[in-house]
């Protein structure tokens, strides 16, 4: 352990992997909006976990998050058979919509039915919602 890494308080994994408190920090605050968002979505649409079918990821965050670790923390919610890793989803969903027409309109339609949502604003009390998701499910 180098001098600099006891002044910042890093904790080393390996010789050359550390984290520090600031990275638990940014987890935990970046855990807790999304899990907040989640829930909040779900209750603004009046549906519950049971009906959705599938929680898709996808990008690097898809590919290199370990699903179980998600749902062990609280990034995830505990529906472990619903979550779906598909790599570029974006690149995915370009590649159909250059090929057919039929997948275009039906994305349009989807895209013409999206609203934006912003919890912090449409929820009061966001701040402690998130406040109470700053730990680590057990």
């Amino acid at each position: 352990m180098t001098k600099k890494a006891k002044l910042n308080k890093d904790f080393f994994i390996t010789k050359n992997i550390g984290i520090s408190q600031q990275d638990v920090y940014q987890l935990i605050t970046a855990k807790a909006g999304l899990r907040v968002d989640q829930d909040l979505l779900i209750k603004y649409y009046g549906i519950s976990l049971k009906d959705i079918d599938k929680i898709y990821l996808s990008g690097a965050f898809g590919n290199f998050i370990n699903p179980e670790s998600a749902v062990n923390i609280g990034l995830l919610p505990n529906a472990r058979e619903k979550i779906v890793k598909i790599g570029n989803g974006a690149l995915a969903g370009a590649r159909v919509m250059l090929i057919s027409k039929e997948k275009r309109k039906d994305a349009e339609m989807v895209a013409r039915k999206i609203e934006h949502v912003k919890p912090n604003e449409r929820e009061s009390d966001f701040i402690y919602l998130v406040a109470e998701k700053m730990y680590f499910e057990s």
